[in-house]
Protein backbone atom coordinates (compact mmCIF):
# COMPACT_ATOMS: atom_id res chain seq x y z
CA UNK A 1 0.00 0.00 0.00
CA UNK A 2 1.40 3.10 -0.95
CA UNK A 3 0.14 6.90 0.43
CA UNK A 4 -2.12 7.61 -2.37
CA UNK A 5 -3.89 4.52 -1.52
CA UNK A 6 -3.93 4.80 2.17
CA UNK A 7 -5.47 8.44 1.73
CA UNK A 8 -8.15 6.83 -0.47
CA UNK A 9 -9.31 4.23 1.72
CA UNK A 10 -10.13 6.81 4.77
CA UNK A 11 -12.17 8.91 1.84
CA UNK A 12 -14.22 5.35 0.95
CA UNK A 13 -14.80 4.99 4.76
CA UNK A 14 -15.52 8.92 5.44
CA UNK A 15 -17.86 8.60 2.95
CA UNK A 16 -20.14 5.66 4.94
CA UNK A 17 -21.10 9.29 7.45
CA UNK A 18 -24.86 9.45 5.65
CA UNK A 19 -27.16 10.11 8.72
CA UNK A 20 -28.10 6.44 9.18
CA UNK A 21 -27.17 3.57 11.64
CA UNK A 22 -23.43 2.78 11.53
CA UNK A 23 -22.47 -0.49 9.34
CA UNK A 24 -19.88 -1.14 12.45
CA UNK A 25 -22.50 -0.49 15.34
CA UNK A 26 -26.20 -0.56 15.16
CA UNK A 27 -26.77 1.10 18.20
CA UNK A 28 -24.93 4.25 16.77
CA UNK A 29 -26.77 6.61 14.69
CA UNK A 30 -24.43 9.01 12.34
CA UNK A 31 -25.53 12.55 13.56
CA UNK A 32 -24.64 14.09 10.17
CA UNK A 33 -24.61 13.56 6.41
CA UNK A 34 -21.67 14.39 4.35
CA UNK A 35 -23.38 13.48 0.98
CA UNK A 36 -20.59 11.55 -0.25
CA UNK A 37 -18.68 15.74 0.02
CA UNK A 38 -14.89 14.18 0.82
CA UNK A 39 -11.98 15.32 -0.55
CA UNK A 40 -8.44 14.22 -1.04
CA UNK A 41 -7.04 17.70 -1.21
CA UNK A 42 -7.40 21.01 0.48
CA UNK A 43 -10.22 23.58 -1.07
CA UNK A 44 -10.94 27.55 -0.11
CA UNK A 45 -14.30 27.78 1.83
CA UNK A 46 -15.26 30.02 -1.14
CA UNK A 47 -14.91 26.96 -3.26
CA UNK A 48 -16.64 24.71 -1.15
CA UNK A 49 -20.81 24.08 -2.08
CA UNK A 50 -22.12 21.63 -0.14
CA UNK A 51 -21.98 21.19 3.70
CA UNK A 52 -20.71 19.51 5.58
CA UNK A 53 -17.39 19.33 3.43
CA UNK A 54 -14.29 16.76 4.66
CA UNK A 55 -10.98 17.21 2.52
CA UNK A 56 -8.14 14.42 4.06
CA UNK A 57 -4.71 15.13 3.12
CA UNK A 58 -1.12 13.68 4.14
CA UNK A 59 1.04 15.57 6.12
CA UNK A 60 4.26 13.70 6.41
CA UNK A 61 5.68 9.89 5.76
CA UNK A 62 7.81 8.09 7.49
CA UNK A 63 9.51 4.80 6.41
CA UNK A 64 10.57 2.62 9.03
CA UNK A 65 12.91 -0.21 8.52
CA UNK A 66 12.75 -2.99 11.27
CA UNK A 67 15.05 -6.20 9.72
CA UNK A 68 14.63 -9.08 7.33
CA UNK A 69 13.13 -6.16 4.35
CA UNK A 70 10.15 -5.32 6.53
CA UNK A 71 9.30 -1.57 6.54
CA UNK A 72 6.29 0.10 7.98
CA UNK A 73 5.33 3.21 6.78
CA UNK A 74 3.66 6.19 9.48
CA UNK A 75 1.85 8.23 8.01
CA UNK A 76 -0.17 11.99 9.19
CA UNK A 77 -2.94 12.71 7.56
CA UNK A 78 -4.96 16.07 8.63
CA UNK A 79 -9.10 16.12 7.68
CA UNK A 80 -10.45 19.56 7.76
CA UNK A 81 -13.92 19.86 8.09
CA UNK A 82 -16.39 22.44 6.72
CA UNK A 83 -19.67 22.90 8.44
CA UNK A 84 -22.51 25.25 7.58
CA UNK A 85 -24.71 25.88 11.03
CA UNK A 86 -26.25 28.27 12.87
CA UNK A 87 -24.99 25.77 15.70
CA UNK A 88 -21.24 25.58 15.03
CA UNK A 89 -20.07 24.62 18.07
CA UNK A 90 -22.72 21.62 18.35
CA UNK A 91 -21.85 20.44 14.36
CA UNK A 92 -18.66 20.83 14.85
CA UNK A 93 -18.76 18.53 17.38
CA UNK A 94 -21.17 16.12 16.23
CA UNK A 95 -19.25 15.73 12.74
CA UNK A 96 -16.15 14.92 15.23
CA UNK A 97 -17.99 12.41 16.88
CA UNK A 98 -18.97 10.84 13.80
CA UNK A 99 -15.02 10.78 11.69
CA UNK A 100 -13.94 9.13 15.15
CA UNK A 101 -16.38 6.30 15.08
CA UNK A 102 -15.33 5.56 11.34
CA UNK A 103 -11.74 6.03 11.94
CA UNK A 104 -12.29 3.56 15.53
CA UNK A 105 -13.86 0.80 12.99
CA UNK A 106 -11.76 1.45 9.89
CA UNK A 107 -9.05 -1.78 10.75
CA UNK A 108 -12.49 -4.19 10.60
CA UNK A 109 -12.48 -3.16 6.89
CA UNK A 110 -9.08 -2.71 6.43
CA UNK A 111 -6.93 -5.06 8.44
CA UNK A 112 -4.00 -3.75 6.86
CA UNK A 113 -3.71 -0.79 8.77
CA UNK A 114 -1.55 -1.83 11.84
CA UNK A 115 -2.68 1.44 13.88
CA UNK A 116 -4.44 4.35 13.10
CA UNK A 117 -5.11 6.83 16.22
CA UNK A 118 -6.48 10.28 16.47
CA UNK A 119 -3.79 12.71 17.85
CA UNK A 120 -5.71 15.88 18.21
CA UNK A 121 -9.02 17.24 17.61
CA UNK A 122 -9.97 21.12 17.27
CA UNK A 123 -13.44 22.42 16.50
CA UNK A 124 -14.27 25.96 15.67
CA UNK A 125 -15.72 28.36 18.48
CA UNK A 126 -17.81 29.97 16.39
CA UNK A 127 -16.11 33.60 14.94
CA UNK A 128 -17.25 33.02 11.65
CA UNK A 129 -20.93 31.70 12.24
CA UNK A 130 -22.84 29.76 10.33
CA UNK A 131 -19.86 28.52 9.10
CA UNK A 132 -17.37 26.13 11.00
CA UNK A 133 -14.35 24.56 11.15
CA UNK A 134 -12.80 21.48 12.14
CA UNK A 135 -9.64 20.21 11.96
CA UNK A 136 -8.63 16.28 12.94
CA UNK A 137 -4.49 15.46 12.76
CA UNK A 138 -4.61 11.39 13.15
CA UNK A 139 -1.53 9.02 12.14
CA UNK A 140 -1.66 5.56 10.04
CA UNK A 141 0.94 3.29 10.32
CA UNK A 142 0.95 -0.03 8.02
CA UNK A 143 3.40 -2.48 6.00
CA UNK A 144 5.15 -0.98 3.38
CA UNK A 145 5.32 -2.90 0.53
Amino acid sequence: MNTVQAIQKIITELKRIDGTTSPWNPSYTFNTDVHGTVLDHDEFIDAVNSFPCLMVTTVQTAVTHIGGSQRYKTQSFRIRGITLDEGVEDAGELLADDIEHVLSHIRHTYPEFDEVRLDTIQTDEGLNAPLGALIIQGTLVYRNE
